[in-house]
């Protein structure tokens, strides 16, 4: 019998050319449908007809980056404070 190490995949993603909403949380808006949000994960912006990305739950990305193609200005809100 032989045993491979597991291997985690992390939920990386690119944010969608038009996304359901504008809500990172949202797994619908990325692809592969997944939501970016684990110490390992990268978040890739690229061209998109939303920018305005909003927030709606703690989140945690390794790396955050924008695709020579994001032409838009990508607009952050941090979550609504309770």
């Amino acid at each position: 019998m032989l045993l491979l190490p597991a291997v985690a995949y992390p939920n990386s993603a690119q944010w969608d050319l038009d996304p359901a909403s504008g809500d990172w949380n949202t797994a619908a808006n990325w692809t592969p449908m997944t939501v970016p949000n684990g110490p390992a994960d990268i978040a890739t912006f690229g061209l998109s007809n939303t920018t305005n990305v909003s927030i709606s739950a703690n989140t945690e990305v390794n790396t955050i980056t924008f695709t020579p193609a994001a032409a838009n200005p990508y607009t952050p809100s941090p979550p609504a404070q309770e």
